[in-house]
């Protein structure tokens, strides 16, 4: 079937790997589960990405895609046939929940994993629970599905380069994998619209023949300079 064919995928896919580029691990997950498994830490799109092989001592074989750098729109990066969408780059902390399974395939916890760890450390934890994760929780158990969620954590609680003044600490959906792909824009959104799941704020959308800005891309650009330096992603 897809599951074991994709599992298969995943096996080889780690094994062309090269060694120095393979962490392994082993952690307890907040909730008691002892996983282990190897972490990928090369720069391409698989940085992050998890091949759990065993869950409370027993052999499992699961695959958490992780989730690259965000292209910027530039020189380097083409506008695809069916355009883009310019979305807020929000400056804080990739956080991606992943649905945790035992070997019987049956859903035991969902986990909150950073770019570089297999569970968030107990920094990001602190702040996650000051956050609306109930809802996330509900995506994972009603569907129980293999999705894996992408948020930016960011606000005051969490400063890097930009201040939120309006915001202490809060989750912005920026990703979905869905079985072997990230999925595109319109889905994207429809699955934050129907799962109640914040977004970064779309400024602008462009097509073959026409660029649309929305009504938030005046207010963006309004708090530039006063916000210190913003950019957006692009998705295609």
């Amino acid at each position: 079937d897809w599951y074991k064919y994709m599992s298969s995928w995943w096996n080889l896919m780690f094994e062309k790997i090269k060694k120095k580029y393979k962490r392994e691990f082993e952690v307890v997950t907040p909730k008691g589960n002892a996983i282990k498994g190897i972490i990928i830490t090369k720069r391409n799109r698989y940085l992050g990405s998890l091949h759990i092989t065993e869950v409370n001592g027993e052999k499992v074989n699961q695959y958490v895609q992780g989730f690259p750098k965000i292209h910027y729109l530039d020189k380097y990066h083409e506008i695809y046939p069916n355009g883009v969408y310019g979305f807020e780059k929000l400056d804080g902390s990739c956080i991606g929940a992943y649905p945790l399974f035992n070997k019987d395939g049956e859903l035991i916890e969902v986990v909150y994993k950073s770019r570089g760890l297999p569970v968030c450390d107990k920094n990001l934890y602190s702040m996650l629970k000051l956050c609306d994760t109930l809802k996330i929780e509900k995506f994972f158990k009603k569907l129980n599905n293999d999705k894996i969620l992408f948020f930016e954590l960011y606000g005051i609680k969490n400063l890097h380069e930009i201040k939120y003044y309006d915001t202490y600490i809060d989750l912005a959906l920026i990703g979905v994998y869905d079985k072997d792909r990230f999925v595109e824009g319109e889905v994207l959104r429809n699955i934050a619209y129907l799962n109640d799941f914040d977004t970064p704020k779309l400024l602008f959308k462009i097509d073959e023949e026409s660029l649309v800005l929305t009504e938030d891309f005046d207010k963006y650009f309004k708090n530039y300079y006063s916000s210190g330096a913003r950019c957006f992603n692009v998705y295609d």
